[in-house]
């Protein structure tokens, strides 16, 4: 093969191994300025948090960029700067909160920008010379999931302390409800009652005597209960022989109940003849003059009767015989 040839070969070979090489940074993202324009930011942190050159850079949770250095200045505060290259198309309001989030497991950390509540204060952009510097304070995984539970310990331990806290006055003040030692003292007093029951069961089953009051008692109710029973049996059956004969009954009756319609009509018929004067005894009632008369003749009767009982006891006494 001449040179020339192996020199051309060699060099198209080179040109494809390059072509091929761009290809992938474009597609690892490496080589994405030269196709997306972009504007740098920088971060002034207090620590890297995990981040590092290529670490996404998201909004809202939306990915706008990511991370092209990460460096520390130990002459200034705070030590840590992280540049980015943010989207051109994206605008960064200055007001927006910066923090990082790392993975749970595996994975790198990401640099998070927050939009702010207020949409006033969404109005003053980044500019993008890159001048403007954002400034945050970073926390590692181990010191958020800390503030989580210690958060979440304090929280327990001051339920716990108004749980247990001393009593206010009597157990049984409402102040005191939910309180564990309100509820202690009241379980304390039902067991106390519990054991006293208990000791009064045993007390009556160890007395043979009450043992055996109380078996007669049940004997005897249930003996009782027999009875009244076979009482209720008989009343039921009463009724029943009543049920049946009561058509009997009420033709029996009725024959004695017009009778005495009968009769108390009568006797109504005659008071209205006496209230209106009519016969002897309505000119009796009516008549006062007739009454006064009766009433005089009564009294010259009983006159006329004296003086005949004399006549009779002088008769008895002196003997007197009456000559025909």
């Amino acid at each position: 093969m001449k040179d020339s040839t192996r020199n051309f070969v060699t060099g198209l070979v080179s040109i494809g191994a390059l072509g091929v090489l761009v290809a992938l940074l474009l597609m690892f993202g490496e080589l994405r300025w030269l196709i997306q324009p972009s504007y740098r930011v920088t971060v002034a942190a207090n620590i890297g948090a995990g981040l590092r050159t290529g670490s996404q850079v998201m909004l809202n949770g939306v990915p706008i960029g990511e991370v092209v250095s990460v460096k520390v200045r130990p002459s200034e505060d705070p030590p840590v700067r992280v540049e980015a290259d943010i989207n051109a198309e994206i605008d960064l309001p200055q007001a927006c909160e910066v923090s990082s989030e790392s993975g749970l497991i595996g994975g790198g950390s990401r640099l998070n920008f927050r939009l702010p509540e207020d949409p006033a204060a969404r109005t003053a952009m980044a500019p993008r010379d890159g001048t403007w510097i954002a400034t945050a304070t970073f926390m590692t995984f181990e010191d958020r999931i800390a503030s989580i539970v210690s958060e979440d310990f304090t929280e327990l331990a001051r339920n716990l302390n108004e749980l247990v806290a001393p009593l206010k006055g009597s157990p049984d003040d409402p102040a005191n409800e939910g309180s564990i030692r309100t509820s202690v003292t009241r379980l304390n007093r039902m067991l106390a009652s519990a054991e006293a029951a208990f000791d009064g069961a045993n007390t009556w089953l160890n007395d043979e005597q009450l043992r055996t009051d109380a078996k007669s008692a049940v004997w005897k109710a249930s003996q009782l209960i027999d009875q009244a029973s076979a009482a209720m049996e008989a009343v039921a059956g009463a009724a029943k022989g009543v049920e049946g004969q009561a058509t009997t009954l009420a033709a029996d009756l009725r024959p004695v109940i017009e009778r005495m319609r009968q009769t108390l009509e009568n006797v109504q018929a005659i008071s209205e003849k006496v209230n209106a004067g009519e016969g002897t005894v309505g000119q009796l009632v009516n008549n006062p003059d007739l009454y006064r008369s009766l009433e005089d003749a009564g009294r010259r009767l009983a006159a006329t009767l004296a003086e005949v009982e004399l006549l009779v006891k002088k008769v008895k006494d002196e003997g007197l015989r009456l000559e025909w």
